[in-house]
């Protein structure tokens, strides 16, 4: 289900029509009128012209669909209400795949450097066990790379703004003979950092969040015989930057009490913290510096706030026509180095907070993967069907150094490393019934280990150290699964189609990978294995095109039934007056929606693109209970209460005028804006720990030549500078009564120039 935007230059070139699109959700090329998936499409022309350079931003474009920002750098992805765990271990991987180029990333910070010169990006929703496999519950992001051109051709784009913002982006593609053509992309991404620093520490950075990443990515296909073509695609990007520090809020009342034991009376509203209006236990005074949108708090400099990455990825693709099927095979290594060290205090030590505490932590997570996917997909008259072979393994790494200065000195290490082996044989097919009448059904039985290898808690401060990993249990966690797909889809025409299905999908177990100050056995409770969690989907949808293909609708309503919700926790311990986070099973859960995407194009001169979203969740089975300071020793049930990230309510919209400037080519004006409703960033539904409604708005200048080869743009991204969270943690900091938050982007502004050959 879909609406893809008509960009500026090919919808005038193209006349009053919605563009065709053609997409992959069913591991064939088809029609996105004749996928009875819900499915949004955005090309890669869109992604160039509209700036959607990262995961937020490709998520504001689809319905129901939110990216938190773990600490300002893990994305954390949430489809309908089903997300990741966004733990800065990188250990257990998303309920919401990613996807390159039919390539499954088990890490999806992988993809920071690698989102250029790209084809498409398909955001399918829902549960896709059947034809992607595990770890699909929520569903996927599936970036599709450009392909080689049998003509020469090539592009460039550059643009400049706000804060020494650079982007570089091009690429050269054409035959290197009679059967090889070869491309050849690259881009670089350089800013000094959008955010501002409340902090005048001397030797702090005033601008924060600095960015240098730049990747390449070179791909060859070779017509090896008539029926088989070969491409090679080899990746590598890196990036050298800043992470984003967030602000500690004071959360607490200025004329109450301090006291923690009358802090469930204590606090103030969720407004009055994010103004800046309360108080913590370290400030007896009050903030002094009133806040606006894109800011942090950090006494650090850059250097010691280092965000590096490097990531390289070797794929072969073989397409062999069998003149009665297809034949295809995929092989993947995929690298991923991930250095992260960010301000534990987030200014908690500062003249505001006064001599509170002083925390550095510094992170790294590796991940090294491979996988081979065989299939086979062929066409009748009376069926289209698909059957394959899948095969993945990883070994992933992490470490955590963890520096407490003040108030008393402590230095820890938290060392793991997990390792997963996954088999699975699937198979789909589309029985045509009649002309109009199509049954889907399609299975997936899936094996898989998974074994926690290396768990160690040191404090080094005192030479002690545990080992976890020895002392548990159970290390290993053996599944199998039995995921599908049944359906039903009704065309009663060509640009008509109605559909009706049931999925399953499941997501792997995994384990808890950062311990804390207590004793062995305390760490071994804490550390799992976490069990799976399952999904089960019952939706209904339709896509339309009417008036002459001007307007494209594409609807859905769905309910999930959700066994064991995987879900990161934070608990306060009353009596060591620490909030800790584990990584459980939280319970179960329901969730009901619907979604709306309509794509206009009434004549030449106008676009109109809109989308929302509703959604409805609530834990509905739960023996969980979590302490925090409203209730220390009962604890707060989950039975009852919201999902995390999951708005009530999604809207996206595209305005686009074209005005004909005759030989000198096209003048378009574009407004953009994407809102949300309210969201929880804590399974309690702590009222601290949400953000209220987001509306950003961004406006637009482009021109394109009437050959279409040059065009230039100027643009301001949330133009009325508008304040939202990208993350607000649990409430209660420890005993400091403070709040964890990280901004998103401020006002941006920016000129780029491009031109094709």
């Amino acid at each position: 289900m879909s609406a893809l935007m008509a960009t500026a230059g090919a919808a005038f070139a193209q006349g009053a029509e919605v563009s065709e699109i053609v997409v992959t959700a069913q591991k064939r090329e088809q029609s996105i009128m004749d996928v009875g998936v819900a499915v949004t499409a955005l090309s890669g022309e869109q992604l160039r012209d509209q700036g959607l350079q990262n995961f937020a931003a490709v998520a504001d474009q689809v319905p129901n669909f939110t990216v938190s920002l773990a600490r300002g750098a893990i994305p954390d992805f949430n489809i309908r209400g089903v997300s990741g765990d966004a733990n800065l271990s990188r250990l257990n991987e998303s309920s919401v795949a990613v996807y390159v180029d039919d390539v499954y990333l088990g890490d999806e910070t992988a993809l920071a450097g690698q989102t250029f010169d790209v084809q498409r990006v398909e955001v399918l929703r829902g549960p896709q066990g059947t034809l992607f496999g595990r770890n699909t519950t929520g569903g996927l992001v599936h970036y599709i790379s450009s392909r080689p051109t049998a003509e020469p051709t090539g592009y460039g784009n550059a643009q400049y703004g706000s804060d020494n913002w650079v982007v570089l982006e091009g690429a050269v593609s054409g035959p290197l003979s009679d059967k090889v053509r070869g491309r050849l992309a690259g881009k670089w991404n350089r800013h000094d950092g959008h955010r501002e620093n409340i902090n005048k520490t001397p030797g702090a950075d005033q601008k924060l969040g600095a960015e240098n990443t730049w990747g390449v990515r070179g791909t060859l296909e070779v017509d090896v015989a008539d029926n088989v073509l070969m491409t090679l695609i080899g990746s590598y990007s890196k990036g050298d930057g800043e992470a984003v520090p967030g602000n500690s809020y004071g959360a607490l009342r200025p004329d109450g009490s301090r006291n923690p034991a009358d802090w469930p009376n204590a606090f103030c509203s969720l407004g009055q913290t994010l103004d800046a209006k309360c108080v913590s236990t370290f400030s007896p005074l009050g903030p002094i510096t009133s806040r606006k949108a894109g800011q942090g708090n950090t006494e650090l400099s850059g250097e010691d706030l280092e965000l590096r990455q490097e990531f390289y990825s070797l794929t072969a693709k073989f397409e062999v026509d069998l003149d009665w099927a297809t034949l295809t095979s995929v092989t993947n290594y995929s690298h991923n180095d991930f250095h992260y060290e960010i301000d534990g205090d987030n200014g908690l030590h500062t003249a505001e907070f006064g001599p509170g505490i002083v925390q550095y932590v510094s992170l790294d997570n590796t991940a090294k993967q491979l996988s081979q996917e065989v299939r086979l997909n062929g066409s009748t008259e009376t069926f289209d069907w698909v059957t394959g072979l899948y095969f993945y393994t990883d070994d992933k790494s992490y470490q955590k150094l963890d520096t407490l200065v003040l108030p008393t000195s402590r230095l820890t290490l938290n060392d793991a490393g997990v390792e997963t082996k996954s088999y699975a044989m699937f198979g789909q097919i589309n029985a045509h019934i009649s002309d109009e009448v199509s049954l889907v059904a399609g299975v997936r039985y899936n094996k898989e280990s998974r074994e926690l290898t290396r768990g160690i808690y040191a404090n080094l401060s005192t030479g002690e150290v545990q080992n976890v990993r020895a002392a548990l249990p159970e290390s290993k966690l053996d599944t199998r699964d039995l995921t599908g797909k049944f359906g039903v889809e009704w065309a009663p025409g060509d640009n008509h189609l109605w559909y009706a299905s049931y999925s399953r999908g499941a997501k792997s177990g995994g384990f808890n990978a950062t311990w804390n100050p207590g004793t062995l056995q305390a760490n071994v409770n804490l550390t799992g294995p976490v069990g799976q969690e399952t999904l089960d989907a019952f939706e209904i949808g339709g896509k339309h095109q009417l008036l002459g293909n001007k307007l494209r609708v594409s609807g859905a309503a769905f309910l999930y039934l959700y066994q064991g919700k995987q879900q990161s926790v934070t608990s306060f311990n009353p009596q060591t007056l620490v909030a800790s986070s584990v990584f459980i099973n939280s319970g179960d859960a329901e969730m009901r929606g619907a979604e709306l995407e309509i794509a206009y194009t009434p004549n030449k001169r106008w676009d109109f693109t809109l989308g929302g979203g509703l959604l409805d969740t609530k834990i509905v089975d739960s023996n969980v209970v979590v302490r925090d300071h409203r209730a220390p020793v009962l604890g707060i049930p989950l039975k009852g209460l919201e999902l995390t990230q999951a708005p009530k309510w999604t809207a996206n919209a595209v305005v686009a005028h074209h005005l004909p400037l005759g030989g000198a080519g096209t003048l378009t004006l574009q407004s953009e804006a994407n809102a949300r409703s309210k969201i929880h960033y804590s399974i309690t539904n702590h009222p601290l720990a949400m953000d209220e409604v987001k509306l950003v708005v961004n406006f637009r200048v482009m021109w394109r030549s009437q050959d279409e080869r040059f065009s230039a743009q100027a643009f301001v991204t949330n133009a009325f500078n508008r304040k939202y969270l990208l993350l607000n943690r649990d409430a209660v900091f420890g005993n400091f009564g403070a709040n964890n938050s990280f901004e998103g982007e401020p006002r941006l502004w920016g000129v780029k120039f491009g031109a094709t050959f």
